[in-house]
Protein backbone atom coordinates (compact mmCIF):
# COMPACT_ATOMS: atom_id res chain seq x y z
CA UNK A 1 0.00 0.00 0.00
CA UNK A 2 2.82 2.36 0.47
CA UNK A 3 4.37 2.37 -2.56
CA UNK A 4 1.61 2.72 -4.37
CA UNK A 5 0.14 5.55 -2.36
CA UNK A 6 3.99 6.77 -3.05
CA UNK A 7 2.91 6.47 -6.78
CA UNK A 8 -0.19 7.91 -7.15
CA UNK A 9 1.32 11.36 -4.73
CA UNK A 10 -1.82 10.33 -1.54
CA UNK A 11 -1.42 9.72 1.77
CA UNK A 12 -1.58 5.71 2.94
CA UNK A 13 -4.38 6.53 4.88
CA UNK A 14 -5.95 8.05 2.16
CA UNK A 15 -5.91 4.60 0.55
CA UNK A 16 -6.86 2.96 3.60
CA UNK A 17 -10.34 4.93 3.91
CA UNK A 18 -10.87 4.50 -0.02
CA UNK A 19 -11.03 0.17 1.13
CA UNK A 20 -12.78 0.78 4.05
CA UNK A 21 -15.31 2.81 2.24
CA UNK A 22 -15.51 0.38 -0.87
CA UNK A 23 -15.72 -2.29 1.54
CA UNK A 24 -18.67 -1.00 3.26
CA UNK A 25 -21.06 0.95 0.31
CA UNK A 26 -19.50 -1.03 -2.66
CA UNK A 27 -20.08 0.73 -5.88
CA UNK A 28 -22.00 3.50 -4.23
CA UNK A 29 -18.81 4.64 -2.57
CA UNK A 30 -17.77 6.97 -4.49
CA UNK A 31 -20.54 8.37 -5.72
CA UNK A 32 -19.32 12.07 -7.21
CA UNK A 33 -20.65 15.48 -8.06
CA UNK A 34 -21.85 15.91 -4.05
CA UNK A 35 -24.13 13.03 -3.99
CA UNK A 36 -24.76 10.89 -0.92
CA UNK A 37 -23.65 7.41 0.07
CA UNK A 38 -26.34 5.01 -0.65
CA UNK A 39 -26.58 2.40 1.97
CA UNK A 40 -28.27 -1.26 0.64
CA UNK A 41 -31.15 -0.09 3.81
CA UNK A 42 -31.48 3.55 2.01
CA UNK A 43 -31.87 2.66 -1.36
CA UNK A 44 -35.21 1.19 -1.18
CA UNK A 45 -36.66 4.34 0.97
CA UNK A 46 -35.09 6.58 -1.64
CA UNK A 47 -36.69 5.12 -4.44
CA UNK A 48 -40.40 4.99 -2.21
CA UNK A 49 -39.80 8.44 -1.10
CA UNK A 50 -38.79 9.10 -5.15
CA UNK A 51 -42.23 7.28 -6.01
CA UNK A 52 -44.12 9.08 -4.04
CA UNK A 53 -43.43 12.52 -5.08
CA UNK A 54 -44.15 11.55 -8.39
Amino acid sequence: MSELARELGIAVTLLYKWRKEYEEFGEGSFPGNGKLKLTPGLFPLRLSLILLLL
